[in-house]
């Protein structure tokens, strides 16, 4: 099988395209995998009101997931939780060890959130809608800071 990447250091993790019985094809991205997962999931759920999913656990450790959902906040320039941890810590100690720790200890169940961290956000007609900040008191890698 020849494969081609575009110059990534993970081929096949950015774009490219592999060639399989000479036919050439997109190579899967993390983003990718996730966007069919979430229109799957979609798909199903709007087919069938009373559906229920049941084996959705692995989805969210699983790796690709957890980058794409790190892009995702990157890219909103996402606030910290109670626990205090910012965006900038984290790529300081280093995504990809915090990513990693934070698929074992979900793999493994050992995972715990801290408290929900209560905004209110104001409506247009002059009330306030409850907002719900989820925090991660975990992975492990961060617990010694508290």
């Amino acid at each position: 099988m020849e494969r081609r990447d575009s110059g990534c250091s993970k081929p096949g993790m950015e774009g490219g395209t592999e060639a399989i019985d000479g036919r050439k094809r997109p190579l899967i991205t993390p983003e990718t995998w996730v966007r069919k997962l979430q229109e799957g999931l979609h798909r199903s759920a709007k087919q069938n009101a009373q559906r229920r999913f049941h084996q959705l656990y692995d989805k969210v450790w699983n790796t690709w997931t957890l980058q794409v959902a790190w892009r995702r906040v990157r890219a909103k320039k996402g606030a910290p939780g109670p626990d205090g941890v910012t965006i900038e810590e984290i790529e300081t100690r280093g995504v990809d060890a915090f990513l990693a720790e934070l698929s074992r200890e979900l793999r493994e169940w050992r995972y715990r959130t801290g408290p929900i961290r209560r905004k209110y956000i104001p409506k247009p007609n002059g009330k306030l809608r409850p907002l719900g900040i989820p925090n991660g008191c975990s992975p492990g890698l961060f617990l010694e800071r508290h």
